[in-house]
């Protein structure tokens, strides 16, 4: 029984390290430890010939690791300025458990997080800044398309006499899921680390693009019905051919066509093909359908190519069986087909006296296709 309790008692406090250390940001000494760590790791495989770099230190590239000393030969004293850590060591993390294989999500709750809604613009945002200059600063931010986080890098910066020391480590993510983890120490001028950190509040003021993260989602709404490019965003309700040439570019293809006493026009991108419907005179326009099958764009709700099921299907209300909520007859409803083809979702929304409908097809578990037209 007293065993038992003190495991109880080492697995609480645990926990509550874990807590604690999420609230707190980048420490030098916590790098230094996941360094060490490494070390450790590369000391225990096969010695390698390093390789020199063009600043004179050292690379060793070992199984899932690779180390920068100014040291030609690895030992317990080497001092490491550069590492890395890649998928395969499952046992290898860093300080805060993130390592190959966590998600986004458990990255993101491992530090501290000033912007929730991960506001900034279609391709970067900034995590939290901590301290001003010449004291110490903390600082991180992020790299994206869309709701796919590409890179998050967090930072110490210790102004050090004239210059200051620049410590650092970054998760490289695939499918929001990290894939490698590098970490590093650099030297650099008080105007360098200036530089950086304005950089990083001019970021904290962007408000162009933010992440979907409702706990408890609603039926899919007209202002949902949104969806973003690295260059701005196009409302499918009432976009024109000028909408979709700001945030798409030039098409690649455009194609008229005559319908009794309409044209219908299709314009095509890398990715991307939009149907717009004209009046007799090529006037008067309407976006009939957009389709996405590539990164130009993500669908609403930031639904993204590549997403899993599971990923999509939580940002919309799920009810048992294949109608996910409403009556699969009149908007707004979400409807689930499961096949051997794949899985294919629909969600209705109602615009005037229209209905909108998104379609996502899923092939092996990933996004493959979004449609979105009126019927």
């Amino acid at each position: 029984m007293k065993k038992f309790f003190a495991l109880l008692f080492a697995a609480l406090l645990a926990c509550c390290c874990v807590s604690a250390l999420a609230e707190a940001p980048l420490t030098v000494d916590e790098l230094t430890n996941f360094w060490d760590t490494l070390l450790a790791s590369a000391l225990e495989q096969e010695p390698v010939e390093p390789e020199e770099d063009e600043d004179g230190l050292y690379v060793f590239e070992l199984d899932q690791i690779t180390l920068v000393c100014a040291d030609d030969t690895l030992s317990e004293n080497s001092r490491v300025l550069y590492a890395e850590l890649r998928g395969g060591i499952e046992s290898l993390a860093d300080g805060r458990e993130i390592g190959p294989g966590s998600t986004l999500k458990q990255l993101l709750a491992a530090y501290p997080l000033d912007n929730l809604k991960l506001s900034g613009s279609y391709d970067e945002f900034a995590l939290y800044i901590n301290g001003s200059l010449p004291d110490a600063v903390h600082y991180a931010e992020a790299q994206r398309a869309g709701s796919h986080v590409l890179q998050v890098e967090h930072n110490v910066v210790t102004p050090d006499g004239e210059g200051a020391e620049h410590c650092f480590i970054g998760y490289t993510l695939e499918n929001n899921v990290v894939t490698h983890v590098y970490s590093g120490v650099v030297r650099e001028t008080m105007e360098e680390a200036r530089l950086d950190i304005e950089d990083c509040a001019s970021l904290q003021e962007k408000r162009e693009y933010s992440a979907y993260a409702a706990e408890q989602p609603e039926p899919l709404a007209r202002e949902d019905m949104l969806f973003a490019g690295r260059r701005g965003v196009i409302d499918f309700v009432g976009a024109s051919e000028g909408d979709l040439t700001a945030v798409l570019g030039q098409p690649e293809a455009d194609n008229w066509e005559q319908v009794d006493h309409i044209y219908m026009r299709t314009m095509e991108w890398e990715g991307v093909t939009a149907a717009l419907a004209y009046d007799g005179r090529k006037e008067q326009s309407a976006l009939a359908a957009l389709q996405i099958y590539g990164d130009a764009l993500e669908g609403p709700r930031g639904v993204h190519m590549d997403d899993t099921v599971d990923e999509v299907l939580a940002r919309f209300p799920q009810e048992d069986g294949g109608t996910l909520y409403g009556d699969g007859e009149n908007a707004p409803y979400g409807l689930l087909d499961v096949s051997e083809e794949g899985l294919y979702a629909q969600f209705a929304v109602q615009v005037e006296e229209l209905t909108a409908v998104l379609s996502l097809d899923f092939v092996d578990d990933a996004l493959w296709v979004i449609t979105c037209e009126y019927k």
